[in-house]
């Protein structure tokens, strides 16, 4: 069963990931790849843990294996991470709890694409 902290918080975590416009097209944001393998991944320089990112992080969305969730929801929580997003199929409860209790908006086992288009589905006129 998808977990999240509320409905609202999924709509300010849509807003945060793409403001206002197409997927692709997230102007005011910046994507930063966290991978202890690659130096470079997507032409951009890749980055071991979130601690090494040298600016401040709002939304760490996790597309790991759910057995890795909670090493990556850890990082999120000590670097003052604001939300967590576990991608469709990544579910780790107890970390996600971790999380909330930890101040952090969770949304868990949810496809932010999915849940984009169903956003500004319900927000037409």
């Amino acid at each position: 069963m998808p977990h999240h902290s509320g409905r609202r918080p999924i709509r300010e975590l849509i807003a945060a990931v793409a403001p206002g416009c197409g997927i692709h097209a997230a102007a005011r944001l910046h994507d930063y790849s966290i991978n202890p393998n690659e130096q470079v991944v997507r032409g951009e320089r890749a980055y071991a843990t979130l601690s090494d990112v040298p600016v401040n992080i709002d939304l760490v969305n996790v597309f790991r294996r759910s057995d890795e969730a909670g090493a990556a929801i850890n990082q999120a929580i000590q670097i003052g991470a604001r939300a967590v997003w576990l991608q469709e199929g990544v579910i780790d409860h107890s970390a996600g709890r971790r999380a909330c209790e930890s101040g952090l908006l969770v949304v868990m086992d949810r496809c932010w694409l999915k849940e984009h288009r169903r956003q500004r589905a319900t927000t037409r006129p």
